[in-house]
């Protein structure tokens, strides 16, 4: 799978949020047409330690 962007990071703990959005899509199934597929999932920062958890939505392309 390609995402654009490539990788996707909590701008507020810097926490790599990208192998849960791949997940998140692939759970929704393969795409009905060929070509960039514009996407919006809602996935899970973990925090730093300082600060908790928290939910962040994120968007771009992909194509498989």
């Amino acid at each position: 799978m390609q995402l654009n962007p490539a990788t996707y990071e909590c701008p507020t703990h810097h926490v790599d949020l990208t192998a849960q959005i791949v997940e998140a899509l692939e759970e929704q199934g393969p795409p009905i047409a060929y070509g960039d597929k514009p996407f919006r999932v809602q996935v899970s920062c973990r925090g730093d330690g300082t600060s908790g958890a928290h939910p962040l939505v994120c968007s771009g392309q992909y194509r498989r």
